[in-house]
């Protein structure tokens, strides 16, 4: 069976940044807790499902994506200040969990929620980087396929709606009302 729309599929890699000495291993998953997802169901970077389509259990890969077709080139315009107050609960600084290197979600004043790494806190400001942790990027992928089967239609539509999510902050609530970020 070869992987295509709706099968689920088990994937063992590593995933490095970087080039040559300068080359990172970022992510690593092996053949007893491989990675899996059901195929053709947008939650898996494009680029990723389009290497992997066609091939089969045992099947070896090697392949790069680069920044553009991941998660976009370093933009400088969403690394932001905001001010501390967004940060207090009942008027007090949360120190506990906002410090430097911090990834806290958020939400913006449209609803849509984003994810900030806190990059300082100083004076009346906390530096948020909106970037994701590896935008500008090229992902190189290196592995094996562990499993390649047809999902059962209960797993197909969990990957199309997932359920639950929520805010780490809010305790899975919505981070809506009430909820400081």
């Amino acid at each position: 069976m070869k992987i295509s729309p709706y099968k689920f599929v088990a994937v063992s890699y590593q995933l490095y940044v970087g080039e040559g000495a300068e080359r990172d291993l970022i992510e690593e998953t092996v053949p007893d807790q491989p990675m899996t997802y059901i195929s053709g169901t947008g939650l898996m970077l494009d680029a990723f499902e389009k290497n992997l389509s066609g091939l089969s259990v045992g099947d070896l890969f090697d392949f790069k994506i680069p920044a553009e077709e991941a998660y976009g080139k370093y933009d400088d315009g969403k690394v932001i200040d905001l001010p501390k107050e967004l940060f207090e609960i009942d008027g007090v600084f949360d120190d506990e969990k906002v410090y430097e290197d911090a990834v806290i979600p958020m939400m913006d004043s449209d609803g849509d929620r984003l994810t900030g790494t806190v990059v300082s806190v100083v004076d009346d400001v906390v530096v948020m980087d909106f970037n994701h942790p590896l935008a500008g990027e090229e992902l190189h992928f290196s592995g094996k396929v562990e499993v390649v089967r047809d999902a059962a239609e209960e797993e197909i539509q969990f990957a199309l709606n997932p359920q639950g999510g929520g805010c780490n902050n809010c305790n899975g609530g919505s981070c809506g009302d009430g909820c400081s970020y």
